[in-house]
């Protein structure tokens, strides 16, 4: 028997039947406004599928905020053979019309408040809109609830375990945003060889990850992580340190997922314990050993690395409740993912060198871009773009981004590597490093502080990373700034960084 066949992937419709059967009115997912149980979201979800009306394997678009008609939406167009697409709420205009231009939807599903919006880019295109919430429409838009309710035949519930089910965009740190197309077997795969074994996660867990659905890792632990185990879910859209913390209060998680950042503010909002959190989980971005302590401390509940991408759906390798930790580490391989170390090059496979994956995990391609992908580097082989190392016991630890990379007079320089040495200085609450050009060198670090106290010294951040790195890696300047730009995945926006350091001179100390 195979890796596949012995993890056993369960179709979303199989799932959904399960819940119902077993748990019925338990809450499955939760908003600030409602909450859905098991019984009722197998219901709803099947009366969307049939009211969706759409032909086999065409798309349907998402642009909604973080709430519960976003987890039916996307649980319900598997239902209907269809596939799912969450667009970023928070997309500019000219974004949102570049998306929906290239993902060229039968439907879309909105707001009252984004209607007028989005009716204006797909005007004159066959694209049927519906929206959520009360009010009048337009004639022709069609009503959420209207088509949740209305179905009176039972849902196709065929769609194949290696059928396209979703389309996700990349949050995209250096470039335009490209979509991945998972199946129901890739974007389950995090769920069933990881959460569930990893994290112990089971129908008692209460989930709160206040990250954006649009995205992968929110999409895999929140959505297809709670619906595969039958637990519970408290969906958010709100960032606010303050919000989350009653939330927290309220919700009373046993699982708190997170990027680096969100466990940072929740921190410095004054979150102390947390009696019902059993783990916290981060990804995103690497934590420092700082970071971790202190959330360990405070919230008196494990903080987990993992690590994945949009392309591999989901986690590519993560810690375990009961396996060994590796300080700055992310954890063991997932089961049926391969991962290779390649020299960037020599092409041979090394100690430490560019990640690249292949398995059951894997989107089946990029949307609208034939020849790329999966197979890109052939036999299957991902190549991710991320530099790492395999440690003790199998650990993997990402250490920066081939892109990234910096090269100061033939040495190069990982700005991963100085962003965690930064960041575990006293003082640093974040941090992000980027090359600026130099005529002598080639290029230099320069890293971007965000500093916790109005008194930080940079002279004194610079000998902090004397004394751990080599001396090429140490940057040349530090910049204080009020914060780090930095994608909904928790990823560093380093190309506008870089554009900042021809708009501003150095400061002599930390913003008041």
């Amino acid at each position: 028997m195979g890796v596949a066949e012995a993890i056993g992937v369960r179709p979303v419709a199989d799932l959904l039947a399960k819940n119902s059967a077993r748990y019925g009115g338990g809450l499955a997912f939760a908003d600030d406004m409602r909450e859905v149980g098991w019984s009722e979201l197998r219901r709803r979800t099947g009366g969307l599928a049939v009211g969706l009306a759409v032909e086999r394997g065409t798309r349907v678009a998402f642009c909604l905020d973080n709430g519960v008609e976003l987890v039916e939406g996307l649980l319900a167009t598997v239902r209907a053979a269809a596939v799912g697409v969450p667009l970023p709420p928070r997309a500019t205009h000219t974004e949102l019309a570049q998306l929906l231009a290239d993902c060229d939807p039968a439907v879309v599903v909105t707001d009252q408040r984004r209607l007028p919006r989005i009716a204006g880019m797909v005007a004159g295109r066959p694209v049927r809109l519906v929206v959520t919430g009360e009010g009048e429409l337009p004639k022709g838009v069609a009503h959420f609830e209207e088509l949740v309710t209305g179905g009176r035949s039972r849902p196709r519930d065929d769609l194949g375990l290696d059928e396209p089910a979703w389309l996700l965009y990349t949050s995209g740190t250096s470039g335009t945003s490209t979509a991945a197309v998972s199946s129901q077997r890739s974007a389950l795969w995090s769920s069933f060889a990881c959460y569930l074994p990893r994290l112990g996660l089971t129908h008692t867990d209460r989930v709160l990850a206040p990250l954006p659905l649009a995205h992968t890792y929110a999409h895999s632990l929140c959505v297809l992580g709670t619906t595969a185990a039958g637990a519970s879910a408290r969906i958010t859209a709100g960032t606010d340190p303050a919000e989350l913390v009653r939330t927290v209060g309220e919700f009373e998680p046993t699982v708190l997922g997170g990027v680096p950042l969100t466990f940072r503010r929740l921190l410095d909002a004054g979150l102390g314990t947390v009696p019902s959190l059993r783990v916290c989980v981060t990804a995103g971005a690497p934590s420092g050993a700082e970071l971790r302590e202190e959330v360990e401390r405070r919230f008196g509940a494990p903080l987990l690395d993992g690590y994945g991408s949009t392309e591999t759906c989901g986690k590519i390798a993560m810690e375990s409740l009961t396996g060994p930790r590796v300080r700055g580490g992310s954890g063991t391989p997932l089961p049926g993912m391969d991962v290779r170390l390649v020299d960037p090059d020599s092409g041979l496979d090394s100690g430490e060198g560019e990640i690249w994956v292949r398995g059951p995990g894997m989107m089946l391609g990029y949307h609208n871009r034939p020849g790329t992908g999966a197979d890109a580097a052939g036999d299957g082989w991902y190549r991710t773009g991320d530099l790492g190392r395999l440690g003790a016991g199998g650990s993997l630890t990402v250490t920066g981004r081939l892109g990234d990379r910096i090269v100061r007079g033939g040495e190069n320089v990982d700005p991963a590597e100085v962003e965690r040495v930064l960041c575990e200085l006293p003082g640093v609450r974040d941090a992000a490093v980027v090359a600026r050009p130099h005529p002598q060198l080639g290029e230099v670090p320069v890293a971007f502080v965000v500093p916790a106290r109005a008194s930080l010294d940079p002279a004194a951040l610079l000998r902090g990373c004397a004394t751990v790195l080599s001396a090429h890696k140490v940057p040349e300047e530090i910049l204080f700034t009020p914060a780090v730009p930095r994608t909904a995945a928790g990823k560093p926006r380093r190309a506008v960084l870089r554009e900042t350091l021809t708009e501003r001179p150095a400061r002599p100390g930390p913003p008041a």
